[in-house]
C-alpha cells in the first residue's frame, strides 16, 4: 500500500501508464530501485493482461479460465496473439470445441480457407478421435471428416496435412494398404508402448526342470485339476515375458493368475500384483 500510494502521488493519472510502459520513472522514486521497477512492471502486464483476456473471453461466451495459462504461455501480447489466432484454444493445454474458436474467428473476420482454420481443424478432429480409443486416422479419412467440419475442398485440407506433417506436429505412417496419420503425441505414446511390449516379450524365465511336479502341488494346495487351457496359459505365463489371460467370466482367468503367481514363488521369484482383481 505505501508503494501503491508512493506512484499515485508522484503520477496521478499516468499512474497505469508508468506502471505498465516507464519503469525507468518509477526507478527514480525513492525507494523503488531498478530491479524492484522491472519486477512490478512485469508483473503489471501479467495482470493487465489477465483482465483484458478475461474481457476478450467473455464476450465470446468462451472459459474465462483460460486467461491465466494464455497470459503465462504467451506474455504480455497474449490478446494480440489470440486475436491473430483464436484457433489457437483448439491446442493443448485448451483443446476447445472447433465450432467454439470458430465462431469467434468468423466474428474477427477470418475467411474460411485461412490456413489457421484448416490446420486447426485438422488437428481437431485427430484430437477427437483419440477420445474414441484411437490413435491415429486413415489419411482419406481424416481429410473427409475434416470437410464436412469446416466445409472446405478435400484438396485445400490435404495440402495444409502435408505442411502439419512437415512441421511435425502430425505423423504419417504406412500401416499394411493404410496411410494412417497420428498426432506427434499420439504416435510418440504408442511406439514407446510397442517398445516396451517388445522389451518385455524378449524376456523369458527358466522353466524349473520338475514344473509338472509343482503344478500337481498346486493342484492339490488349491483342490482342484487344471484343464487343459489352464495349464497351458500357466506354462506359457511361465516361459513368456508378457502375457494375456482372457476370457468369459468363470472362465478360470482367477485361477490360473493364482497358479502363475504359486509357481513363480516356488521357482524363487519374489510377485508384486497391480489392482488384481
Amino acid at each position: 500500500p505505501r508503494t501503491d500510494r508512493l506512484i499515485v502521488d508522484a503520477f496521478g493519472g499516468e499512474a497505469f501508464d508508468v506502471l505498465e510502459n516507464r519503469p525507468d520513472k518509477r526507478g527514480a522514486l525513492r525507494g523503488i530501485k531498478a530491479k524492484k521497477a522491472r519486477g512490478m512492471q512485469s508483473e503489471f502486464q501479467r495482470q493487465n493482461s489477465v483482465s483484458r483476456l478475461i474481457e476478450l473471453l467473455a464476450s465470446y461466451n468462451l472459459p474465462v479460465h483460460y486467461a491465466a495459462t494464455l497470459a503465462d504461455l504467451l506474455g504480455s501480447e497474449a490478446v494480440e496473439v489470440l486475436r491473430e489466432n483464436p484457433y489457437l484454444l483448439c491446442n493443448p493445454p485448451f483443446e476447445l470445441d472447433f465450432t467454439q474458436a470458430d465462431r469467434m474467428a468468423q466474428d474477427l473476420g477470418f475467411q474460411l480457407d485461412s490456413s489457421y482454420r484448416l490446420e486447426a481443424a485438422l488437428v481437431f478432429e485427430l484430437s477427437w478421435n483419440l477420445q474414441n480409443g484411437h490413435t491415429f486416422i486413415p489419411r482419406n479419412k481424416l481429410l473427409e471428416v475434416t470437410a464436412q467440419l469446416s466445409g472446405m475442398d478435400e484438396g485445400l485440407l490435404d495440402m495444409r496435412l502435408q505442411v502439419i506433417i512437415e512441421q511435425g506436429r502430425a505423423v504419417e505412417e504406412t500401416l499394411g494398404e493404410t496411410q494412417a496419420v497420428y498426432l506427434w503425441q499420439a504416435h510418440s505414446q504408442e511406439t514407446f508402448v510397442a517398445q516396451d511390449i517388445a522389451r518385455l516379450h524378449s524376456m523369458v524365465l527358466k522353466l524349473p526342470p520338475n514344473l509338472d511336479n509343482i503344478v500337481a502341488e498346486v493342484e492339490a494346495e488349491q483342490g482342484m485339476v487344471y484343464d487343459t487351457l489352464q495349464r497351458k496359459a500357466v506354462v506359457q505365463c511361465l516361459n513368456q515375458g508378457i502375457s494375456l489371460i482372457t476370457g468369459g467370466p468363470g472362465t478360470g482367468k482367477t485361477t490360473a493368475l493364482k497358479a502363475c503367481v504359486r509357481l513363480l514363488e516356488a521357482t524363487g521369484y519374489q510377485v508384486a500384483l497391480a489392482a488384481p482383481t
